[in-house]
Parts: C-alpha cells; sequence; structure tokens
C-alpha cells in the first residue's frame, strides 16, 4: 500500500512539475512572440537633429542644406509658418518634440530616397523611434 502511495506521489509531483515547464515555456513563447526579444538591452541614442539645427544652421550652411535640402533662411520661414498651428500642440502629459526637430526630421526625410528615406535610417540619424520619424512627416 506504501508504495502505491509512493508512485501516486511521484506522479503527482511529475505532472507538477511537467504543468510547471510547460507554463514557464508558454510565458517565454509569449514574450518572445509579443516583444521580438530574447535579450533585452538599452542602445544610447545619438541625434544629428541638433548638430545641423544648432551648428551648421549658423556655422555651416552648406552642410546644412546637405542635410535638409533646404536653406538656413528656407528653414527658418518654414518654420514660422507651422510653428503656431494647432497640430503641434496638445494637452497631454507627453510633450512634443519641438516644432523645429519635427520639421528638421521631416525635411531630411523628404530630401533623400530609397533606403537613406526609411523610417529606420531616418530614426538612427535623428536618434529617435521610427514611430517619431513617422508622427513627423
Amino acid at each position: 500500500m506504501q508504495e502505491l502511495h509512493r508512485q501516486q506521489d511521484t506522479v503527482a509531483y511529475d505532472h507538477t512539475s511537467f504543468t510547471r515547464t510547460i507554463r514557464r515555456i508558454q510565458s517565454i513563447l509569449h514574450l518572445l512572440l509579443s516583444t521580438r526579444v530574447l535579450a533585452p538591452h538599452e542602445v544610447s541614442k545619438c541625434s544629428q537633429v541638433g548638430l545641423v539645427i544648432e551648428l551648421f544652421k549658423e556655422n555651416d550652411p552648406l552642410r546644412f542644406r546637405q542635410n535638409l535640402r533646404v536653406d538656413p533662411r528656407t528653414f527658418e520661414f518654414l518654420l514660422t509658418l507651422i510653428e503656431n498651428n494647432t497640430i503641434f500642440h496638445n494637452n497631454s502629459n507627453v510633450p512634443q518634440l519641438p516644432v523645429s526637430y519635427q520639421l528638421t526630421i521631416a525635411l531630411y526625410r523628404f530630401g533623400h530616397y530609397g533606403n537613406a528615406s526609411s523610417t529606420a535610417k531616418v530614426a538612427q540619424w535623428a536618434g529617435c523611434s521610427a514611430g517619431t520619424v513617422v508622427k513627423a512627416t
């Protein structure tokens, strides 16, 4: 009789262990399918936007034009036309990027073609997410 109880306890333990293992595998699969990341890590992002609109605009108009395909004066004119538009203002707790940054991202993307204008490439250049690039353009 004791032998039968030992076998039942072993089977119950094995079933519990098996169930835990299956649940853990399901949890890992869910994580992989929802995030597509096995080992998450942080990558710092560097932006070229500040370099272009803060340094190149004043000190190197040629490089400014190479990046945004417009003269600094044209950039400033476009900025004055759009900066007060309600689309750039919200009542959210999440602040938007400055209008000048959004315009810079849009002009950079508009001025490039092929792979250079992909959301991923522009996001890498701007130091932001691909979603920010889509919203800015």
